[in-house]
Formats: C-alpha cells, sequence, structure tokens
C-alpha cells in the first residue's frame, strides 16, 4: 500500500466508523512505525507491515524501554 493509498483508508475509515470527514496526516505516525519496525518501506516507496504477533512483539519492547517497570 502506498502513503497516498494509507491516507485514503484511514480517511474512509473514519468517515464510515465516526462520520466525520478530515484531512488526516499519516506522515508522522508512519516515521514512528517505520522507525519502530513493525512496518518497512520499500524500494518502490510501498509500505508492508510486519505480522500482527511480531509488531506486538516489537511495540512492546519499544514501550518497555520508554517506560519501565517499577520491579
Amino acid at each position: 500500500m502506498s502513503r497516498a493509498q494509507l491516507d485514503v483508508a484511514i480517511e474512509e475509515f473514519l468517515h464510515q466508523r465516526f462520520d466525520c470527514r478530515l484531512d488526516y496526516e499519516v506522515a508522522d505516525g508512519l516515521r514512528k512505525l517505520i522507525f519502530d519496525g513493525p512496518v518497512t518501506d520499500s524500494a518502490d516507496d510501498r509500505l508492508l507491515a510486519v505480522d500482527p504477533e511480531r509488531a506486538n512483539q516489537l511495540l512492546e519492547q519499544r514501550w518497555e524501554k520508554l517506560l519501565p517497570s517499577s520491579n
């Protein structure tokens, strides 16, 4: 999926789910997801997501670094 396709898909989801129209900015969210690993950017500018289980692992690792346990 390209960035433009993702932008349209998110805006359509928000319209269908919450009955609102807005111009959603995906650049910042994508930058973070690419940096943290759940999404990769291919040579042809397509976005690729890892499987949900791996994405969850990556995001949990990131959260643990940001919010260490008090144990």
